[in-house]
C-alpha cells in the first residue's frame, strides 16, 4: 500500500490502453523547459506525477489520504497528424479512461473525483516543436496500517563511530542494552 504502487498501476494501465504512445512513465512531478525539451523526443508521451496528499484518515487502523495524481501529456508532429490535434486524441482518450477508474490496484479507495484538463501552451514550449497538457485529479488510496509500537523488535544493540575531517576513526563504540 503506497502512493507508488497507485502511481505504477496508473502508469501501467495507461500504457496499455493507449498504444500509440511512444513513452508513458512516471515522473516526479512538475515539467520546466529544460525537462519539456529533455522529453520531447520520446513524444507522443504520458508522464504520471504524484502532485499533493490532503487530510489523512485512519479507518480500523488503515491509514488513507486523498492523492492528487497529473498526467501530463507532450506530443510533437507527426506526419500524419500536428502536435495539438494528437495531444487533443491523448487528452480525449485519457479523461476517458481515467473516468471511474480505480486502475486495478487494491489501494484505490474511492473513484477519481475533480478530473480536470488544461493545456499548458506557452510561445517557449510552442518554439520547441511540441504541444503539452495536463490531466489532474484527487483520488483517495491506502497508505497503509497504523504500526503498533509495541509489535516492532526491541532495541537492544545501538553501534557508533566517530571520524575526523580526515576520515580517521576517533571513538568507535558498541552498546548492548538489557533484555527487559
Amino acid at each position: 500500500m503506497s502512493i507508488e504502487t497507485v502511481r505504477t498501476a496508473i502508469v501501467d494501465m495507461i500504457d496499455a490502453e493507449i498504444p500509440a504512445l511512444k513513452t508513458c512513465e512516471s515522473h516526479p512531478g512538475r515539467f520546466d523547459l529544460v525537462e519539456i525539451k529533455r522529453v520531447a523526443a520520446n513524444a507522443p508521451a504520458v508522464f504520471v506525477a504524484a502532485l499533493a496528499t490532503g487530510k489523512q484518515e485512519n479507518s480500523s487502523g488503515n491509514v488513507q489520504a486523498p492523492v492528487s495524481f497529473a498526467a501530463f501529456i507532450v506530443t510533437k508532429d507527426q506526419p500524419q497528424k500536428t502536435r495539438d490535434s494528437l495531444v487533443l486524441d491523448i487528452v480525449n482518450a485519457l479523461l476517458v479512461l481515467t473516468d471511474s477508474n480505480d486502475w486495478d490496484s487494491e489501494d484505490v479507495i474511492e473513484d477519481p473525483a475533480n478530473i480536470r484538463s488544461q493545456n499548458l501552451y506557452s510561445t517557449s514550449i510552442d518554439k520547441n516543436g511540441v504541444a503539452m497538457w495536463a490531466i489532474t485529479w484527487q483520488q483517495k488510496i491506502k497508505l497503509g496500517n497504523v504500526t503498533d509500537v509495541a509489535a516492532l523488535d526491541d532495541f537492544l544493540r545501538a553501534n557508533g563511530t566517530a571520524k575526523n575531517q580526515d576520515g580517521d576513526t576517533l571513538i568507535e563504540t558498541t552498546v548492548n542494552l538489557e533484555d527487559v
